[in-house]
């Protein structure tokens, strides 16, 4: 028996509830369908990105990130285990366990194909037990491409300040079946980034 369906959160394209399931605490992420497109392909893209997320989750669980758990998958529905706890975004001091940790669990999805596509401090939880989860795979894709690895690296980089990422990433490349290889395309991203940054500037300052 489903109770006390309570919606915490609202995002681009999900909306989050909490609730109980036969007195297990548990969240539901609801895919919104969008009126602006044609009801049969909403639909299959509503379930599609369902899918490839439980998924992804799913890899993840089973490489031995700490993820919630998956309960049960519904066209564009996920319920899944609450993960107590508050994001990297709301705490204060982040250990330099924690950090390690961090770098290892994204290593361990990108040695399985998994990219997470948005992971920043606001997708990563601390629990109680000092173990951080990864949360909200909603953009996640299963890929080997060294770039959308570099990618999701970056991010991480600008949500940590420098000597934070400094540990993440010590701890991604003992553990990544191919970190030098991401660690350098990382730099050549960062590199154009900077590239095209001073382009915009220089044909501002000809205007």
């Amino acid at each position: 028996m489903v109770r006390g369906m309570r919606k915490i959160s609202e995002g681009a394209e999900a909306d989050i509830f909490e609730s109980d399931i036969f007195g297990i605490r548990c969240i539901l992420k609801y895919r919104r369908r969008k009126p602006y497109i044609a009801s049969e392909l909403d639909e299959w893209l509503r379930r599609q990105r369902t899918r490839s997320e439980a998924r992804s989750m799913g890899i993840a669980s089973s490489s031995g990130v700490n993820v919630p758990k998956l309960l049960f998958v519904n066209k564009g529905s996920i319920w899944m285990g609450r993960a107590d706890g508050v994001t990297l975004n709301e705490y204060g001091h982040i250990g330099n366990t924690v950090l390690s940790k961090i770098g290892s669990s994204l290593a361990k999805l990108h040695n399985t194909g998994v990219i997470h596509g948005d992971f920043t401090k606001a997708n990563i939880m601390l629990g109680r037990d000092g173990n951080p989860c990864i949360i909200d795979f909603g953009l996640s894709s299963q890929s080997t491409s060294i770039e959308e690895k570099a990618l999701d690296l970056l991010l991480l980089k600008r949500s940590l300040s420098n000597s934070e990422f400094a540990i993440s990433i010590s701890s991604y490349m003992r553990d990544s079946d191919n970190g030098d290889e991401i660690a350098k395309r990382l730099k050549e991203i960062e590199m154009r980034g900077r590239y095209q940054n001073r382009s915009i500037a220089m044909k501002e300052e000809q205007v």
